[in-house]
């Protein structure tokens, strides 16, 4: 069994240094409120297919679809983004993880 917890981990610390908050995450049953990220953590990676939605200090609010299932550098579908910063991001968190397995 895979241990997504790392590269989840991962993907929310990079969004938190760099001004993201975790706003709420949809696990397809429920819409949850995060303080924590250990929280955020368990919940992304209780589920094969999250929406995450972010609180960012210049009010864009990003919206991301996290799926597990393929390679730990494609858990943020490809069509999330939208703003320089977020991508830049995104960007790096994917060729961090790029070869690498969970």
């Amino acid at each position: 069994m895979r241990d997504w917890k790392p590269c989840v981990r991962d993907l929310l610390e990079r969004l938190v240094a760099a001004g993201f908050a975790i706003g709420e995450i949809d696990d397809g049953d429920d819409t949850i409120e995060f303080t924590t990220l250990d929280a955020a953590v368990d919940t992304i990676t209780s589920v094969d297919e999250s929406t995450v939605w972010l609180a960012a200090h210049d009010k864009s609010d990003p919206v991301l679809f996290i799926v597990l299932g393929n390679g730990p550098n494609e858990i943020v579908a490809d069509y999330c983004g939208g703003s320089p910063r977020l991508d830049m991001i995104l960007e790096g968190h994917s060729n961090d993880w790029e070869g690498k397995d969970v």
